[in-house]
């Protein structure tokens, strides 16, 4: 699953058109609830070092990557052995782009 949230509108610096700048940023757990506290870790350690990403975009972030985990994991593995579950998080200038994997 991959949704992409732009940020709020701020001057973009004329000097890096063109280029590509990204961070990218990923984690691996087992498919059970207790890896939510390690994705929203890595999620506020994300935004923390992106000054661009305000509060309200931190917390959308957190709250949709934990909505879409618990559903893959109450129901995608339901009555299974949990797999993995990883999150991958590209911070790019006016976006982020979040994949569940």
């Amino acid at each position: 699953m991959q949704a992409s949230r732009p940020f709020p509108k701020q001057p973009i610096d004329r000097s890096t058109r063109g280029c590509q700048l990204t961070s990218r940023y990923h984690i691996c757990r087992a498919a059970e609830l207790e890896a939510l506290t390690a994705f929203r870790d890595l999620i506020d350690r994300a935004c923390a070092e992106h000054p661009a990403v305000d509060q309200q975009t931190c917390y959308d972030l957190k709250l949709a990557v934990e909505e879409a985990c618990s559903n893959v994991i109450t129901h995608g593995y339901a009555g299974m052995n949990p797999g993995s579950l990883m999150l991958a998080l590209d911070f790019e200038q006016e976006q982020v782009l979040v994949t569940i994997t």
